[in-house]
């Protein structure tokens, strides 16, 4: 399994593309920047779909086919912002990969960074006003990008799971079930910041409990009362 910091870091360093804080970065480095940071502030400011290539051109000052010298399209594009605002917040998340704090507070902790971190990181939390929309996008993005982040965070729960529930009697499949749904709660990170869900808990308050309520579960066996 892939599943430690390093191996988060390095993949979202490959999508992001050339650090220009970088004193060796060269002209070509830092005119991608510049078009990754205005096409960043567009989706913030107006949202992915109403967003267009021209008006990034526009605001990064360089023609429509600049943009496509470095990006195949818009999508690209999104990817590599994620990325980026991603790895200013990777420092947030570091407690998550350290061994020495037992697995099931590594998962509570693991929940409440996807809920609370998801409506700090702008970017993310544009995306997320649009549920539907975030998942059409998915479906246009190259499916080697999606599999390759999928399958770090699968294995990562997975650890984790399969260590903080203890003697289980699962078999690989019905742990890696438990990781799709684990995972699948990322979708509901846009509900969750809406305050008449929270009904006056705030986001982090929210969070911390429904992790409770989650995690505290994982060493039953999970077959109902009607199987005795």
């Amino acid at each position: 399994m892939s599943w430690h910091l390093e191996d988060a870091e390095r993949i979202l360093r490959e999508l992001a593309g050339p650090d220009v804080t970088d004193p060796e970065a060269d002209a070509k480095a830092r005119k991608r920047a510049r078009i990754v940071d205005a096409a960043t502030a567009l989706f913030i400011e107006r949202g992915y779909r109403k967003s267009t290539i021209d008006e990034v051109a526009e605001r990064a000052g360089v023609a429509k086919g600049t943009v496509y010298l470095y990006f195949k399209n818009k999508v690209d594009l999104l990817v590599t912002a994620a990325a980026r605002e991603k790895l200013r917040f990777l420092g947030r998340i570091k407690p998550l990969y350290t061994e020495d704090l037992p697995a099931g507070v590594r998962l509570k902790r693991w929940l409440v960074a996807v809920f609370v971190l998801a409506h700090e990181m702008p970017l993310a939390s544009r995306l997320m006003q649009e549920p539907s929309v975030l998942l059409q996008i998915q479906d246009e993005m190259p499916k080697e990008v999606l599999s390759q982040g999928e399958q770090h965070r699968d294995d990562f729960l997975a650890h984790l799971i399969d260590e903080a529930a203890g003697d289980h009697r699962w078999n690989e499949v019905e742990l890696r079930d438990r990781v799709k749904v684990l995972g699948g709660l990322t979708y509901f990170s846009s509900l969750v910041g809406d305050e008449r869900v929270r009904r006056g808990l705030s986001l982090e308050r929210y969070a911390t409990i429904l992790a409770d309520l989650l995690i505290d579960g994982l060493g039953r066996d999970g077959r109902g009362r009607e199987e005795k």
